[in-house]
């Protein structure tokens, strides 16, 4: 794994304290803290904590960061992604793999809506799994082809924070949303 510089050492350090920190009383809340944590964390354009909504057999932006690309998503309806349509959401949750990618452009099997409609440069996906099933996945978004956090290796992005346990302070607060009614 590639060594973190003293600021990159700093800066994430100072992200776990702000995790740590989140109200779990709220899981819609706590997910939209969280995924501003990360985008600041990153300096991305958009983040995103999907979760799968079994009522509608798609994956919910249930968390996404307060950034004019997120608000550009709701507005395209690119929040709620139906499984049937694919897409590089989709993959990540069906197959547990982490996606990135520094050219979404030129990828075939990105959706043509986050193509065109968003123009996201460079994507990491990761699952979000919790007790050890899959509950949904996080996508990191930059609107630069090949950002610099692109660059790190696979293993950089699978942390514990993706691997939550029924211990986490957002897993019992929430246990329902994450039991499979992400719509709330």
């Amino acid at each position: 794994m590639q060594t973190a510089t003293a600021p990159d050492r700093e800066r994430l350090l100072a992200t776990l304290h702000r995790l740590l920190e989140i109200p779990a009383a709220d899981l819609k809340t706590a997910l939209t803290h969280a995924a501003n944590a990360v985008a600041d964390a990153l300096r991305a354009d958009k983040v995103d904590a999907f979760l799968y909504d079994e009522t509608r057999d798609s994956l919910v932006a249930l968390g996404t960061s307060t950034q004019p690309l997120s608000n550009l998503q709701k507005k395209l309806g690119l929040d709620v992604l139906p499984l049937s349509n694919g897409g590089r959401v989709v993959y990540v949750y069906k197959t547990g793999k982490t996606l990135r990618t520094g050219n979404l452009l030129d990828d075939a099997e990105e959706l043509r809506g986050v193509k065109e409609g968003l123009r996201i440069g460079s994507k990491i996906g990761v699952p979000l799994d919790v007790d050890g099933q899959r509950r949904g996945m996080m996508m990191i978004a930059s609107l630069e082809p090949s950002c610099p956090w692109c660059a790190k290796p696979p293993g950089y992005w699978r942390c514990p924070s993706t691997r939550a346990s029924s211990k986490s302070p957002l897993r019992s607060s929430s246990q329902a949303i994450l039991a499979g009614s992400a719509s709330a």
